[in-house]
């Protein structure tokens, strides 16, 4: 039998692999729970979009999208994408999401389940290798 301490410890290490694998993606990364909050990001999200350091916190949801879809030139054509994802859960999704400087940055989310049950929604996000930015617009 394991030990409680053994478990915390095998946890903490656990969520500390995961950490690392998180951060050292060059794909941004987010992931929401089930009531759309923020569960947790990478710092490539932060970049890849732009968004303000100290700006975007775990739980966070309304303040975080409402700054997603200000940057976005079809913000409707965003929302009704994550309707689709919510309608299919099973499936994974693609998108290519076109920003009003001109950048352009592929989605790839889906749902993820535990015993059956959706857990959270995970999203990976990359600029596009098809697109280019217009000069000046944008840099890693």
């Amino acid at each position: 039998m394991v030990q409680p301490k053994q478990t915390q410890a095998n946890l903490q290490k656990s969520l500390s692999i995961l950490q690392a694998a998180l951060d050292s993606s060059t794909d941004a990364i987010l992931v929401v729970d089930t009531f759309g909050k923020i569960a947790t990001f990478n710092p490539q999200f932060i970049r890849i979009w732009g968004i303000p350091e100290g700006s975007l916190h775990i739980g966070d949801n309304e303040q975080s999208l409402c700054y997603a879809l200000d940057l976005l030139k079809d913000r409707q054509a965003f929302l009704r994408r994550i309707e689709e994802i919510y309608k299919a859960p099973k499936q994974r999704h693609y998108s290519e999401l076109e920003f009003k400087d001109g950048r352009f940055i592929e989605s790839y989310c889906q749902l993820q389940f535990l015993d059956g049950q959706p857990l959270a929604e995970s999203g990976a996000f990359a600029t596009s290798p098809s697109r280019k930015p217009p000069a000046g617009a944008w840099r890693n």
